[in-house]
Parts: structure tokens; C-alpha cells; sequence
């Protein structure tokens, strides 16, 4: 890592076969580039959290609603968004992606 940088494909076989070994994962297509390229989302979390995802999803929405203010902070879990690469032409961050994945 670091010499050379990922193609799209190998960027998208690596965390298709993440998603498929790991319970850990999900993987959501997301749309596809100007060139057609699928752009992927890939959750990380517990298993329990990604059986409740679409529950998670709607309660963190509503913390951004006045109605938000009365949510137990302590019982959702933390959400981190990481955007890599939104640009074609910024290899590195796909790169560390990978790493990170």
C-alpha cells in the first residue's frame, strides 16, 4: 500500500469480499460514477446494529429535530461518516480506505 494505487475494481472486489466474510459489514450500492463505476457505502458495526440500521438511521435523524432534545444520548450508538475519494482524480483516499476498512 502506498507504492501504487487500487483501480476501481480491486477497490470494489475488496469490499464486496469484505461484506461477503464479514458480519460486521454491509455493503449498500449507492449509484455508479459518470463512467458507470459503482459507488459503494459500507457500514462497519455489530452485527446487532446492522439488523437495526434503518432504526438507527431514523433516531440519529432525529436528533437534528426539535423533538431530538429529548432522546436518550446514551443508548445510540456513535456514527462517524468517513468520505473518501469524492473526486476522481484524489487516488489517496480510496487508498486508505482500504486500510481502514
Amino acid at each position: 500500500m502506498g507504492e501504487w494505487h487500487l483501480s476501481h475494481d480491486q477497490l470494489s472486489a475488496y469490499v464486496q469480499l469484505l461484506a461477503q466474510e464479514s458480519d460486521r459489514i454491509q455493503l449498500e450500492r449507492r449509484g455508479e460514477t459518470f463512467e458507470g463505476r459503482p459507488l459503494w457505502l459500507l457500514t462497519v458495526s455489530s452485527p446487532q446494529n446492522l439488523e437495526r440500521i434503518t432504526s438507527i438511521q431514523k433516531t440519529h435523524q432525529q436528533l437534528s429535530e426539535a423533538s431530538g432534545e429529548s432522546l436518550d444520548l446514551e443508548s445510540l450508538p456513535v456514527v462517524v461518516y468517513q468520505g473518501f475519494s469524492i473526486h476522481g482524480n484524489e487516488p489517496s483516499g480510496a487508498n486508505a480506505s482500504v486500510l481502514l476498512a
